[in-house]
């Protein structure tokens, strides 16, 4: 599995990456933090699933997730979008409208197992025997 990891939070996205490492046997983490980067890296290569973060530095924040739809939607690349913003709630229907699978509250995943289910139900990998996030 291959996740593209779209985060500036350096510590929020260490943690998701040891997370995401310690329950999928086949797993690599790219890790960007702006969107350019991360679109550089969609026209570079296939992902199984996008993990967004709304806020990112120069980016209004629900105008990050349409280059990025725009991007995976060949090829039906789920997209996970997380914010840690209270007022990002006001436009989660615009995310999914827009093409976002689903929106958590970064306080609201609080352990890896929770990520993992959520990681499985997204893409269809059994989370089962661990390996370390690259």
């Amino acid at each position: 599995m291959h996740i593209l990891l779209i985060e500036d939070d350096v510590t929020y996205s260490r943690l998701l990456q040891q997370w995401v490492g310690t329950l999928f046997y086949t797993v690599t983490c790219t890790t960007v933090a702006v969107i350019d980067a991360a679109l550089a890296e969609l026209d570079r290569q296939r992902f199984d699933l996008v993990i967004l973060d709304l806020s990112l530095p120069g980016v209004d924040r629900i105008m990050a997730i349409y280059p990025i739809v725009t991007a995976v939607k060949p090829y039906g690349t789920p997209i996970l979008v997380l914010s840690g913003l209270p007022e990002a709630v006001a436009v989660v229907p615009e995310m999914v409208q827009a093409g976002a699978k689903l929106y958590l509250h970064k306080n609201h995943i609080a352990s890896a197992e929770q990520l993992g289910q959520i990681v499985t139900t997204l893409v269809g990998h059994d989370a089962t025997t661990p390996h370390a996030c690259t």
